[in-house]
């Protein structure tokens, strides 16, 4: 016997106890969204604060350190030509010191396996507009 497709649909439903009623018809689930953006800032950011000129200190030059007339621990004003005019100096976080002082005032002694190290103080010095100049605080002298 055949039956019609209605009733076996029905025949297929398993039963289930308890409470049979469609509960999505009476649920609403409208969201009202109630947040606002009440931020006010109206103030203008400026820099106001005047740019640092290092403290004065003696300059160190490449006959400097060729004649080894360096301390090691004291500060000198390092200066090197600006690479390209239109791009300024590197900004004090971004300078490679050793690198700078290798290609600035060279390697003690003129010695190729000896290098300086040091610490940037200051810089880039705004005061002198044709070279990058940094305050340098000289570390140790290392030679392999």
């Amino acid at each position: 016997m055949r039956l019609p497709l209605s009733l076996l649909a029905l025949a297929l439903v398993p039963a289930c106890g308890g409470d049979d009623t469609d509960d999505s018809a009476t649920e609403t689930t409208t969201e009202t969204d109630t947040d606002t953006d009440t931020d006010t800032d109206t103030d203008t950011d400026t820099d106001t604060d005047t740019d640092p000129v290092c403290d004065p200190v003696p300059t160190l030059t490449r006959a400097d350190v060729s004649a080894g007339s360096f301390a090691t621990g004291a500060s000198y004003l390092v200066c090197s030509d600006r690479p390209v005019p239109e791009t300024g100096c590197p900004d004090g976080g971004t300078l490679n010191v050793s690198d700078f002082l290798e290609n600035s005032v060279g390697n003690p002694w003129g010695d190729a396996y000896c290098w300086l190290s040091g610490t940037m103080e200051c810089g880039p010095e705004l005061s002198i507009s044709d070279a990058c100049c940094y305050v340098i605080t000289l570390g140790a002298v290392a030679c392999a």
